[in-house]
């Protein structure tokens, strides 16, 4: 069975400041429109408003993240930045964990938060409370996967993923949401350019996915009356500036598809073959060893973008790979227009 990767939740705030503050910031770290078209399909405009209003950023950003994955980059990259981040995490002793605590920063707060509990999220809040910093953005970056064609997997592997990777994001959404329209904040949902398309073989994440991107729609139409602002950000192909097809995770892939193997009927591994689910984990491991994106930066500064541009955008679609195109965020972005006599060769396995 698959196991949910270490979490953090990270909530993040600045010391008031004004909206000319925030432009100053974005100039001073030199948020510009990235330029090449594996990168993005957005543009990160200057952070301008048009009163001298007092800017308010009392943030709380909540993630899963790996010992090198976006949540574990972005929890440094706000604190370096002046950000005050709560990272709560799902084992407060691990290697991402403890090399946080070793900023020793006092805006950086480290708490136990499991994304699919309703008491770590409860403390969570009554933590946030407990420090009065207020609130002014979530990042939802709770997520793993669990690869299988649907006839494979079990019914509790899709519970286990839409349990953290959707079912996290509504259950701390909800929690924190009174302090977000009180503070007129934002709310930053991470699903993935898979949640715009389908593909053989991973059915349980692309249908989490698709399900973030339906309820975020969903929420930004309600939250537009109270002045929240919400986005999507939508990576592509990062597998290498993230630990999601590290050693250790492939060993659990490997793992999970022998489980399911042995537990399938004889009628079923006679019409499927091993040599498939063989297959299914050859093209799974060589995903981290092709032309993935080897520096997570992209997205973070949509993350950053989307926290404290005044003018943030809704959608964040960020490509990621060495070479001037990213497949798979092509691929998010004209599947629609595809006839199936090109998509069917293409998603064969």
């Amino acid at each position: 069975m698959g196991l949910r990767t270490s979490s953090i939740s990270v909530k993040t705030s600045l010391t008031s400041c004004t909206f000319k503050h925030v432009q100053n910031h974005c100039q001073t770290q030199k948020i510009v429109p990235l330029n090449r078209l594996n990168i993005t399909n957005f543009r990160l405009r200057q952070h301008t408003h048009s009163q001298e209003n007092t800017f308010y950023s009392k943030q709380i950003c909540s993630f899963v993240f790996f010992p090198k994955g976006f949540g574990y980059h972005l929890a440094k990259r706000l604190d370096d930045n002046g950000f005050i981040v709560y990272a709560g995490v799902l084992k407060p002793n691990g290697d991402g964990a403890c090399a946080l605590k070793s900023r020793k920063s006092k805006n950086l707060k480290v708490l136990k938060l499991d994304v699919t509990s309703d008491d770590d999220v409860k403390d969570a809040v009554a933590f946030v409370h407990k420090n009065k910093t207020g609130l002014w953005g979530i990042v939802n970056n709770a997520g793993f996967n669990i690869y299988g064609d649907v006839e494979i997997c079990f019914i509790d592997h899709y519970k286990q993923v839409l349990d953290c990777d959707l079912y996290g994001q509504i259950r701390i959404i909800k929690s924190f949401l009174p302090l977000i329209r009180k503070s007129k904040g934002r709310i930053v949902n991470i699903s993935s350019v898979m949640g715009l398309y389908a593909c053989p073989g991973d059915s349980i994440y692309h249908t989490a996915k698709a399900g973030v991107e339906a309820f975020t729609q969903c929420l930004r139409y309600e939250m537009i009356k109270f002045g929240v602002r919400v986005s999507v950000v939508e990576p592509g192909w990062y597998d290498k500036a993230t630990s999601c097809s590290s050693p250790e995770q492939l060993q659990r892939i490997r793992s999970n598809l022998n489980e399911m193997w042995q537990a399938v009927t004889d009628e079923v591994r006679v019409s499927y073959g091993k040599d498939y689910v063989d297959k299914l984990y050859n093209i799974i491991a060589d995903s981290g060893t092709g032309d993935a994106a080897t520096s997570p930066e992209p997205v973070l500064a949509a993350i950053e973008d989307a926290l404290i541009n005044v003018n943030s955008q809704y959608r964040y679609l960020v490509g990621g790979s060495s070479r001037w195109i990213d497949p798979a965020a092509m691929l998010a972005r004209i599947h629609n227009v595809l006839p199936d006599c090109i998509m069917y060769p293409v998603m064969i396995i």
